[in-house]
């Protein structure tokens, strides 16, 4: 079975798949944004990051103000690949534990047909999610790499949707953090030889 067609039996399987939170009506199933052959993967929990596989985005929202992130960095849209923890329009801690377990499976499926060289968390609960502890801050683990599942490098950034509303710009505020953390990630996915050319 070739790749297509295990992302087809992905989405087939994402799509059939009953949450009992939202009485099984879903939005139709986008599994994600970009490139499945990028070295970089984003991971958020936000519905409002993409509303379709191009990356499309409403203005003012959350996604848009995310790839305005990535520009700044000289990633293009085109050239990484974003998802979220649910695949439907809510958030993870919506969801009973049952469903939360079952879109990990779902996720790690993605980033094993993806094999990135880096997964950036975008946000605290994103960050408790993939690394598997609650007691974590976003103060304290922003901005640094830690080696992950499969020799995959893990960072941690601010999630967009607080960006937002945080909107000073000053040194050492949320979003001066994120810029520096961003620059970081890119520095980083150049020394692993990514394929974003920026």
């Amino acid at each position: 079975m070739n790749l297509d067609d295990l992302w087809e039996e992905l989405k087939f399987e994402v799509d059939t798949y009953k949450v009992e939170v939202l009485d099984n009506k879903k939005d139709k199933v986008v599994l994600g944004a970009g490139s499945r052959q990028s070295d970089i993967i984003f991971i958020g929990d936000d519905p409002n990051l993409y509303e379709d596989e191009h990356g499309t985005t409403l203005p003012g929202s959350s996604g848009e103000f995310f790839y305005k992130l990535c520009k700044l960095v000289y990633l293009k849209k085109e050239d990484i690949y974003v998802t979220n923890l649910a695949k439907c329009k809510c958030k993870l801690n919506d969801l009973q534990e049952k469903d939360r377990e079952k879109f990990r499976e779902y996720l790690d499926m993605q980033i094993a047909l993806i094999k990135p060289k880096i997964v950036v968390a975008m946000g605290q609960e994103t960050a408790k999610f993939l690394l598997r502890d609650e007691g974590l801050k976003i103060n304290d683990i922003r901005g640094k790499i830690y080696n992950w599942d499969g020799n995959i490098k893990l960072m941690v950034i601010h999630d967009p949707a607080y960006l937002l509303r945080e909107t000073s710009r000053e040194k050492k505020s949320p979003r001066w953090f994120t810029w520096k953390d961003m620059e970081n990630i890119k520095r980083e996915l150049d020394v692993l030889g990514g394929n974003t050319n920026g």
